[in-house]
């Protein structure tokens, strides 16, 4: 299967080479959505089964609380958020949250990756609850037999609590 990005329009297309000749990368244009609104543009690219990468930090509360989350059969797939300021270049910044992602297995598993500008990273998983229990069991067992110790991902549920 092969991985679907959409960069939106505030992250320079050439960052499209990071990902490997197996993903197809989208852009604003390719989705008919350059200079529309936040909502419709992650409409659009979660329509396309895409992980969205932005710099665009109004794009993590619309995507966070994004109304069709409470759908069945409702997917997204991911969001990268990238600072645009900073000593952190934007390829940088993607390298480092690619190296978050969990691509093998399935990537209907929501995560929002946040690369701050000083290159540390938080992570948050937002699918549904019970999914996030699974997702988080079986990386922590797949982390654990690699020897490289718990998942960087928490269920969204304890974050709340920790907030």
């Amino acid at each position: 299967m092969k991985k679907r990005i959409f960069l939106d329009e505030d992250i320079d297309v050439s960052l499209a080479k990071a990902f490997s000749a197996r993903s197809h990368v989208y852009t604003g244009k390719d989705l008919g959505v350059l200079g529309r609104d936040d909502p419709t543009v992650i409409n659009a690219a979660t329509q396309k089964g895409c992980l969205i990468v932005t710099a665009n930090k109004d794009f993590i509360d619309y995507y966070r609380n994004d109304p069709r989350r409470r759908q069945r059969n409702t997917f997204f797939y991911g969001l990268i958020f990238l600072s645009a300021q900073g000593g952190f270049e934007q390829k940088r910044q993607l390298q480092i949250a690619l190296r978050q992602i969990p691509w093998k297995g399935n990537r209907a598993h929501d995560g929002l990756v946040i690369v701050r500008r000083d290159g540390n990273v938080c992570c948050e998983l937002l699918c549904h609850e019970d999914c996030a229990r699974q997702f988080e069991a079986i990386e922590i067992q797949r982390r654990m037999q690699r020897g490289i110790g718990p998942s960087r991902y928490a269920p969204i549920s304890s974050q709340r609590k920790s907030a």
